[in-house]
């Protein structure tokens, strides 16, 4: 079982040891991992960004900027086409609808919004967490992705993982792949897909086996590794009856660093 030290070691190792041995066994260069991802998840609210949502239908780009502690996604283009002027207007109203309001904020409505967001962040970093302990992992061998060069990690159930985390819990019902970059430890890519079904949502929506995940991450700036694209391919049943496929194909890029 890959062993649970703390986070902020786990992030010195990885700053400040560098790549270490040309072959690291399979534990360590998880756990080196896992703490670039965590050191990758608390800097992402740092950083302004594109959007390009494709989920078959029309194809949305959006602006992502943080304002005053929270994001706001604004819609920029459809089907790869700036918005008619007339469209355009009525989103630049809407953000400067948004401005005012955070603006005018009483403090309990400020510290409102930014714990909402907070909690939502959250339910992901704690899953990001319990990686390390929900799969069992097995080194298999090297792969170039563009100019990286990676490990490539399998990630399989372990039989014993149990989680008081509902969302964490998920993690037992999926196969993967992680691909982490020889150099920083960084993610490059991670796959996944379901084996057995489960239940989201309580009863309302279930995934079925054949959904698939891909994540990818590129480096951003000072040592940062953020999304690049996330692609999912899901069958599901909702209220464990109605079949129903949904696709998304997304893109992050023009990352900027949110000013002081």
């Amino acid at each position: 079982m890959v062993a649970r030290v703390s986070w902020s070691f786990g992030i010195f190792a990885t700053m400040f040891l560098g790549a270490g041995a040309a072959n690291p066994d399979v534990e360590t260069l998880v756990q080196r991992s896992l703490a670039a991802t965590e050191f990758d998840w608390r800097a992402e609210p740092g950083y302004d960004h594109r959007e390009r949502n494709d989920t078959g239908g029309a194809v949305n780009t959006y602006q992502v900027t943080m304002i005053d502690g929270t994001p706001y996604k604004r819609l920029v283009a459809i089907n790869d086409q700036l918005l008619p002027p007339s469209r355009e207007r009525d989103e630049q109203r809407k953000l400067e609808t948004v401005i005012a309001q955070r603006r005018s904020e009483s403090p309990s409505q400020r510290a409102a919004r930014l714990a909402a967001y907070g909690r939502q962040r959250d339910r992901v970093g704690a899953v990001l967490r319990e990686v390390g302990r929900a799969f069992a992992f097995t080194l298999n061998g090297e792969r170039s992705i563009g100019s990286r060069s990676t490990y490539v990690v399998a990630a399989i159930p372990r039989g014993d993982y149990s989680s008081s985390n509902a969302d964490a819990r998920a993690l037992a019902n999926l196969n993967g792949e992680i691909w982490i970059d020889r150099e920083t430890f960084h993610w490059v890519k991670v796959t996944a897909g379901v084996q057995q079904a489960f239940s989201l949502f309580g009863v309302f929506v279930r995934l079925e086996p054949g959904t698939a995940f891909e994540w990818e991450r590129a480096p951003v700036e000072d040592g940062v590794w953020l999304t690049s694209r996330l692609v999912v391919r899901s069958q599901m049943k909702i209220l464990s009856l109605l079949p129903h496929r949904k696709n998304l194909d997304a893109r992050y890029y023009d990352y900027t660093k949110v000013p002081p």
